[in-house]
């Protein structure tokens, strides 16, 4: 159990990807310290990324929090729809390719859906007009 700042991890993608607009505002108006050169700090590029975890259902983390290390976590939900953990795979990147971001993302996925429905969370369809 290490802390680690939200905006840098994957798990922490995921949980900011479930706060509503104003929460969102008022956690984007406290600075964020780059922990790697690849930590990305800039507030129009995290809001990109926020969205991109929304869209895809997983946040990637690549080597953002600590050098060397890599991440795929997906999103929790409650009975109530609401994102309130996250699940992820973690490792060094010799062990997490790139290359293998495509089979993972699944097993987190499908991971947190599993724990989210023992929560209550039943999966909402689109509806197609």
């Amino acid at each position: 159990g290490q802390l680690r700042p939200a905006f840098c991890t994957a798990e922490g993608l995921c949980l900011l990807s479930g706060l509503r607009e104003p929460e969102l505002s008022e956690f984007m108006a406290h600075p964020r310290a780059a922990r790697t050169p690849k930590t990305v700090t800039d507030e129009d590029e995290m809001r990109l990324r926020i969205r991109k975890t929304k869209r895809l259902g997983y946040a990637v983390e690549d080597e953002e929090c600590d050098d060397g290390t890599r991440c795929i976590a997906a999103p929790i939900y409650n009975g109530d729809g609401l994102i309130v953990a996250a699940v992820g795979i973690a490792g060094p990147r010799i062990r997490i390719r790139k290359r293998e971001f495509g089979k993972l993302a699944p097993l987190a996925t499908e991971c947190a859906q599993t724990i989210s429905e023992r929560l209550g969370y039943t999966r909402r369809q689109p509806i197609y007009v």
